[in-house]
């Protein structure tokens, strides 16, 4: 199994543990980044496991910067569903931090 495939398979089982709220500490979360430097799709996935990690520990404006990160990185790679999910997760976070409206902003941009 190449690296890129072992790592892509990480990364999903990170991504679903993060969603369903066992994030790794962002620390580690930086090294998933580093490793998925290059593909757009896995640095998306890396960095949507970035904000779960950050908005874990009630740090939204990271959080945030790591989800419109992902939003762009999966924009990149094509992976539409996966940006859509992005930009609810970023529509969360805003809504966590008290500011509805921009939440609601990104929950459209979802749409």
């Amino acid at each position: 199994m190449s690296a890129k495939i072992e790592l892509a398979a990480l990364l999903e089982v990170v991504a679903q543990s993060a969603e369903r709220g066992s994030p790794p500490l962002p620390d580690v979360a930086e090294v998933y980044l580093r490793q998925a430097q290059g593909d757009a799709r896995l640095t998306g996935f890396a960095y949507d496991i970035l904000g779960h990690a950050h908005q874990h520990f009630s740090e939204h404006r990271t959080a945030q910067a790591a989800f419109r990160n992902a939003i762009a990185s999966f924009k990149q790679a094509g992976e539409l569903r996966s940006a859509t999910q992005s930009w609810i997760l970023l529509g969360t976070s805003h809504l966590l931090n008290g500011e509805p409206l921009l939440a609601l902003d990104s929950w459209a941009d979802a749409l």
